[in-house]
């Protein structure tokens, strides 16, 4: 019987634990969204400029480093598979 009170007990700590480590990684999360600032970047001689969240970035460079890829090999780029769902 004490061994379940204290295997109970446990998993309501880890709980716990849990809980407080995802609402850290989510606040990160949003002040990294907040504190992500434009950059002009030069790639292979052009100039871009990238504004916005990070996900709008990150879809601006890799629209031109297909771009540039179809451009230098004269083949269509194929789009990464999309990753897990982002959890705001």
């Amino acid at each position: 019987m004490i061994g379940g009170i204290y295997a109970f007990r446990s998993g309501l700590d880890k709980r716990a634990e849990i809980k407080v480590h995802a609402e850290s990684l989510k606040q990160l999360g949003d002040s990294f969204q907040t504190e992500v600032q434009p950059m002009v970047v030069d790639i292979e001689g052009r100039t871009l400029q990238l504004k916005g969240s990070a996900e709008e970035q990150y879809a601006s460079g890799a629209s031109c480093c297909r771009e540039l890829w179809e451009n230098e090999t004269g083949l269509p780029a194929v789009p990464p598979a999309p990753g897990p769902p982002v959890q705001r």
